[in-house]
This record gives C-alpha cells, structure tokens and sequence, in this order.
C-alpha cells in the first residue's frame, strides 16, 4: 500500500496469546470459524511478551510497553496487574503513541464509547485503564453515548450487552460492531480499539463463556478484515497470554501474535511488544 493517506485500526485484545500446541490445535480452532485461524496463521509475527522481568506478565505494564515503546516491566522492576500506578501514568503522560502521532501531524482517536461514566469522572478515579490515561492526555472528551447510537463509537464488550438494560440502549451483533468500527476509522488517520473480554473469559476457567466471547469477537474480527478499505491498514497485538489456555486462569508465558492486514511485513522482524509502537510509526512514514 502506497500514497499519501494512511489509516491504521489497532486492536489491542487483553489476553490472547499464541497457543503452543499450535493454532490448528487450539481453543481457536475449536471454537473460531477456520478462516479466523487462518488469518493468524497467515498474517501474524510471534512477539515476547514476558520482556525479560521474572513473573507472568500483566495488563497494565504490558499494555504500557505496548503503547509506548518502553520496557515498563523493567522500568518499575516488576509486572503491574489492572490499572497503571503512579510511575506508569508518568511515563503514559509523557509519551505515548496517541501522542506521537499527533505530533507528527496525524489524527487520532480511542474507538471504545465511553458510555457507562465519562473520561473526566473515570481519569480521577484508581480504575483508569492505560487506555484511559492515554486519551486523557489528548482528547477534549472520549466517544460516548451519542457516538454509539450513531454507529460512530464501539463498546468493549461489541455488542453492548453488558450495559443494555441498565442504559436502555440497544444490543448489536458483532458484524454491526465492526461496521462502527470502521465508521470511525473513517474520521481518523489512526483508532485503537481495546477488546478485554477474552482476558475475563481466560480467567474465569468458564469454557462456555470463552466460547461465546470468541466466537463474537472472530465474528467481529473476519467482518473489518473483509471490509478493510485499501487505504487503511489492520494491526492486532495482545499484551500476554491466557485465554489461549482453557486448563488455566491464570494469565501464561506464551508469546503474542502481531497481526498485520494491508501492512508491509517489518524489516527488521518485531521481537517483543515494545517495537509494537515503532511498527507503527514507521508504517506512516511510509
């Protein structure tokens, strides 16, 4: 893909890693249509994510190294589970790919509705996500309510089960969720997405649950892969394992797929989720 105009949708998926006995094998495979596993196969780099620190790693150093280029583990010493501390905000707030590419002269935007509490009420509170704190650092206000019944805007569970009733707003299926992602997309040059329900489903031993959460998300998944405009590139990483594991809750040392669409394979290859941020940096200089 060459030209002037670039788009990019990240996904970043809590909790998937690569499986080991293969993803012919896996709980993917066994509960994903085969062109989901296919797509993995074919289209995604194998990344570390332990990063060098001892322990299993955790969500919120994790997704920190994710979108920031910097080894948070080894910065605080340890992996950070939940929500970022006080150090892991300071870096957030210092740099961050959000900010990075605004820098650089690009549009950007956090796609997840913010429809249960406002940005302004979540960011003072000990439950703001890496996520959260990265939006706050730009963004005047998130997408929320008027953004998803518009189609402009995606809950993090797609389908917006999770808070139906109590806000009486409507449930879609997961094929509509994907076609108000890439409503978003259409408005900026760059959207992140964050979908953390595979890493609940991991972590609740619940084997039904997972199978209901991948099947929704694969279905999600295949619908922006089928309709990714030529223009627009589709990455998709994970900040460790654990749903890929269906005889552990605990979170696990396997690797993580990198997923490319509509992007040139990186030269030199991505080892670990902190080069995640120069993937994609140098994809827009291109």
């Amino acid at each position: 893909m060459s030209g002037k105009t670039r788009k990019l949708i990240m996904i970043m998926v809590d909790g998937l890693g690569i499986p080991p006995e293969s993803w012919e094998k896996s709980v993917f495979a066994k509960f994903c249509p085969s062109e989901f596993v296919n797509l993995f196969i074919d289209n995604s780099i194998p990344l570390d994510a332990a990063l060098g620190v001892e322990g299993l790693p955790q969500s919120a150093t994790g997704q920190t190294a994710l979108f920031t280029g910097r080894n948070a583990s080894q910065i605080i010493g340890s992996h950070l589970s939940g929500f970022p501390g006080p150090r892991l905000k300071a870096l957030l707030k210092e740099n961050n790919i959000f900010l990075e590419l605004i820098k650089r002269g690009h549009s950007a935007m956090f796609a997840n509705s913010y429809a249960r509490y406002p940005l302004d009420l979540v960011i003072n509170t000990r439950f703001a996500s890496v996520t959260s704190v990265m939006l706050s650092t730009f963004a005047q206000k998130a997408l929320a309510s008027e953004e998803l019944l518009s189609g402009h805007a995606v809950f993090h569970d797609i389908t917006r089960e999770s808070i139906a009733e109590q806000f009486d707003i409507p449930t879609i299926t997961p094929t509509e969720g994907a076609g108000h992602l890439l409503n978003v997309s259409l408005k900026y040059d760059f959207i992140l997405f964050e979908y953390f329900r595979t890493d609940m489903a991991g972590h609740s031993g619940d084997e039904e649950e997972l199978r209901i959460v991948l099947k929704k998300f694969s279905t999600f998944l295949l619908e922006i892969y089928k309709n990714l405009p030529p223009d627009t590139g589709l990455l998709l990483c994970s900040d460790h394992g654990n749903c890929e594991n269906i005889f552990s809750k605990q979170h696990t040392l396997n690797k993580v797929p990198l997923l490319l669409v509509n992007m040139e394979k990186p030269d030199p290859l991505p080892l670990s989720i902190t080069d995640v941020y120069n993937v994609i940096l140098e994809y827009f200089k291109k």
